[in-house]
């Protein structure tokens, strides 16, 4: 009995010490091919509802959506560009930005959209904080359509430095928000950042 304590009491005192040792992952050192999307190259897709849009979907509050990703980004308090493409997931996978806006409210809610590989024509991406979930799949055209199965939620830029965001925008499903068909573009929406 004592011999199998000790031996328990060994194995468990190098455990810790042998997962300390495991090397980390290996880093990605090229910008990955996330389902149809090369993250070596910037892009934007994105769609602006005229007014025509909106009175056909009383219920869409959404008036213009954007996805847009760059490679690399300056962000503050670090010196070096960060890469917006995930180095170290196990799945090819990059971080965008997902920018609405919304009939009377002014300014653009942004969300932070964590997306990797579904399929060759698919992305599925969530928000960043618990902030639910889309799918992006390529059409045929070249454009691309989001789809929204239940919600997910974008925030307005915090008017107070001490908060962390302001007022949250819950794009639901239900409220003719089901799917959004965007086109590559440039400009608008595509330049909005944190």
């Amino acid at each position: 009995m004592f011999r199998t304590g000790v031996a328990i009491f060994a194995f468990a005192a190098l455990t810790p010490a042998m997962a300390d040792e495991a090397p980390p992952p290996p880093a990605r050192t090229e910008p990955p091919i996330v389902g149809f999307v090369d993250t070596a190259k910037p892009f934007c897709y994105a769609r602006a509802y005229d007014s025509a849009h909106m009175k056909a979907h009383p219920k869409q509050k959404v008036t213009g959506i954007a996805l847009t990703y760059v490679p690399e980004k300056q962000v503050p308090e670090v010196s070096e560009p960060q890469k917006m493409w995930d180095q170290y997931a196990d799945f090819p996978a990059f971080n965008a930005i997902l920018a609405v806006t919304v009939a009377g409210k002014p300014g653009i809610a942004l969300g932070g959209a964590y997306c990797r590989t579904g399929s060759s024509k698919m992305l599925e991406c969530g928000i960043e904080g618990d902030g639910g979930s889309f799918n992006v799949l390529i059409q045929e055209d070249g454009r691309v359509k989001l789809v929204n199965e239940q919600s997910f939620s974008v925030a307005y830029p915090a008017k107070n430095p001490d908060e962390e965001d302001g007022e949250i925008i819950t794009v639901e499903a239900k409220d003719d928000h089901g799917a959004f068909l965007m086109s590559e573009a440039k400009g608008g929406l595509c330049d909005a950042d944190w």
